[in-house]
Parts: structure tokens; C-alpha cells; sequence
């Protein structure tokens, strides 16, 4: 029996009680097994991937903290998002913290440019922050980096954007 390999393929979209949403992904592989005996068995095995999106506010910030991998099948949370976002009413700075963001794609670069663009049209300010080193490369073969505000770390991003309180006795 030849091994197949099935493609990634989307599951529900669950929204967990703390009201982040959960992309979950199935990829699977079927094939042939040889025991110590040597009798032909197949085995399956399925990998799943989880997909979180979660926004906090600080202040007059906002701050976005996908969880996960950022492509083709879960670029679509990052739209909704920002279309929900942008529909309320939206603080003056947004930071995506790339934190927990393993892989990026295309389509997830895509996602995070569109809500760049979107966002910023409205006279906001968008940072992004501590990318992985995968999405960092991205973005930085790809000459976004600069462009979209990246900062090495969250603390450094909201330093910038939330003014330090002086503690000077009067």
C-alpha cells in the first residue's frame, strides 16, 4: 500500500468561552507499517493545529495576540477581526504581538497587511511585535518589516506607545 498524504483541512471555528476564537487544522498520513514480525499493518496518524486570536486592551492600545500558524486557513480570523475592529470603535494604537506565531505564508502576510492598511487608513497607529524567527524572515525578505513598525519585543513596542508616568517627588 502506498503512503498518502491528506491535505490540511479546516475544522469548525470554536469561540471558547474567554471569547477568543480556535481554528482547529487536520493533517493526517496513511501508510504501510512492518512490525518485529514483519506482517504489513497500517497505521494512521493525524496531527492537529489550533489557531488562537486574542485581543486585550491597555490603555489607549490595543493589542492582538494570534496563536498559532498564520496561513492559508486561518488568515480569515485575522480579516473578521479586523473588520469587527474597525466596525467599533478602535483605540489609537494597535500592537500585534507575533509572539506565539510559529509560521507565517503568504495569505497570513496578506491578512496582516490588510488589517495593516485597513487600520492605519483610519489615521491609527499599528505596531507589530516579537515575531518568531520564521515570520521575522518573512517580513524582512519581503521588505515589510520597516513598513509595518516591527519592534524586537511587546515591551519595547508599548514603551513606545505608552508614555512612562514620572515618579519625581513634588
Amino acid at each position: 500500500m502506498a503512503a498518502r498524504v491528506q491535505p490540511r483541512l479546516p475544522a469548525k471555528k470554536r469561540r471558547s468561552s474567554s471569547g477568543s476564537t480556535a481554528y482547529g487544522l487536520v493533517a493526517g498520513f496513511v501508510g504501510p507499517c512492518r512490525g518485529e514480525s514483519g506482517s504489513g499493518r497500517e497505521v494512521i496518524a493525524v496531527k492537529v493545529d489550533t489557531f488562537r486570536l486574542l485581543a486585550n486592551s491597555a490603555g489607549e492600545t490595543v493589542v492582538l495576540h494570534p496563536a498559532g500558524d498564520l496561513d492559508l486557513h486561518t488568515a480569515g480570523a485575522i480579516e473578521a477581526w479586523a473588520t469587527g475592529y474597525l466596525d467599533g470603535r478602535p483605540a489609537a494604537v494597535t500592537l500585534i504581538d507575533l509572539s506565539d506565531v510559529g509560521f507565517m505564508d503568504s495569505a497570513g502576510l496578506g491578512a496582516l497587511i490588510g488589517a495593516w492598511k485597513r487600520i492605519t487608513a483610519t489615521g491609527r497607529t499599528v505596531m507589530v511585535a516579537a515575531p518568531t524567527p520564521q515570520p521575522a524572515r518573512l517580513m524582512r525578505i519581503t521588505g515589510l518589516e520597516g513598513r509595518l513598525g516591527v519592534r524586537a519585543t511587546v515591551a519595547e513596542a508599548l514603551e513606545e506607545v505608552i508614555p512612562r508616568r514620572s515618579h519625581a517627588p513634588a
